[in-house]
């Protein structure tokens, strides 16, 4: 039975599994790799991989929908979805989609900030790597403002990040530059942060629709007109630069005004979701501010939700109003979204005798 320590605030999964092998005296290699996972499960491939997180998730005596969404990028990746689980915390969210998607944000090589590297060692007398740090597009540490460091080496993404500081190289200047100069670029890190916090995901027709009416009365003031007649022309003119062509690489080289799916398919495509990062983009371009784009969203998801309920009987609306109670949301909002008043609502939880019930004194 291996010894595990307790997995840090936001450390990344593959960070944690290199803590868990180190204290144990081994190396983070394919055959220690199989041997962890065969110990949790038979499963070998990508199932294997789910299990590897899984492994991880009884190590750190989590629930693994815990793990997942507090040690993976999986709540960014899976922000915005066709027809994915609407609450990433669910029983019913455990599906093999989620676990991959869990998985894409692990890859060769390390990212950090060395103020937080230092900080770490003295506090917790270790240092680790953090998921807000390896979001794509995020080149500044959200603390500190300090410019993020990289380590290519295969294997690093194990490393504790102290060990590997010596060989560590900042991110090219120009797109540091960019990227604390420029004020959208700035609300898609926010956006993105909220985003890996965020337990229930946006369907992606209700976004796709909220972003286009939000474009089309953003065209209508003066400092909104652009060339061209595409999203990507508004994009382009607010956020063009070394960070954009960086991480978006399809606006390197383009004609002014042309037509570029990635952003482009954001308003139009409702079967199919785009990356994320290119709806935090778009977000950041449309509004002004994070609690804007995000609130206008659940805006819309709410009013959609009413006019589909207006027909339901009341104790429906009721039990409605439980799960999104449970899912996170506080009495107000539950009553509001479900359209059941608030009384109601409290006598049936206290009745209940629901373990959160001390949430009702929430407004």
């Amino acid at each position: 039975m291996m010894l595990a320590p307790s997995p840090l605030p936001d450390e990344l999964a593959s960070s944690y599994l290199g803590r868990v092998f180190t204290l144990n005296g081994l190396t983070v290699s394919g055959e220690n790799k199989s041997r962890f996972t065969c110990g949790h499960s038979n499963e070998t491939g990508r199932q294997g991989e789910i299990s590897y997180l899984r492994g991880l998730a009884e190590s750190a005596r989590m629930p693994i929908e815990a793990f997942r969404f507090q040690h993976t990028l999986l709540p960014f990746f899976a922000a915005v979805q066709v027809d994915g689980p609407p609450d990433l915390l669910a029983p019913d969210a455990q599906t093999s989609k989620m676990h991959l998607a869990a998985h894409r944000g692990v890859r060769n090589g390390a990212i950090f900030c060395p103020n937080c590297v230092d900080e770490d060692l003295g506090f917790w007398g270790v240092s680790y790597l953090r998921r807000m740090h390896h979001i794509p597009g995020v080149v500044l540490c959200a603390k500190h403002g300090a410019a993020l460091h990289t380590v290519t080496a295969a294997g690093s993404q194990y490393s504790q990040p102290h060990a590997t500081k010596s060989r560590a190289v900042p991110l090219a200047q120009g797109v540091v530059d960019h990227a604390k100069s420029n004020e959208v670029i700035s609300r898609y890190t926010d956006i993105c942060l909220a985003m890996l916090e965020q337990r229930l995901t946006f369907s992606t027709e209700k976004v796709a629709a909220t972003l286009a009416k939000q474009t089309h009365q953003f065209l209508k003031r003066p400092r909104g007109r652009v060339p061209g007649d595409h999203l990507s022309s508004m994009v382009s003119s607010k956020a063009g630069g070394p960070w954009l062509s960086m991480f978006f690489p399809a606006f390197a080289n383009r004609l002014e005004g042309a037509y570029k799916a990635i952003v482009d398919r954001t308003l139009t495509n409702r079967r199919f979701s785009q990356p994320t990062a290119a709806y935090a983009l778009v977000m950041a371009v449309l509004y002004e501010s994070c609690d804007d784009a995000l609130n206008d969203i659940r805006r819309s998801e709410v009013h959609d939700r009413q006019q589909a309920q207006r027909h339901e009987a009341p104790s429906a609306r009721l039990e409605s109003a439980v799960k999104s109670f449970l899912a996170g949301e506080s009495i107000a909002q539950a009553a509001l979204s479900h359209q059941v008043t608030r009384p109601a609502l409290e006598a049936l939880l206290r009745k209940a005798v629901v373990p959160h019930a001390h949430r009702t004194l929430l407004p």
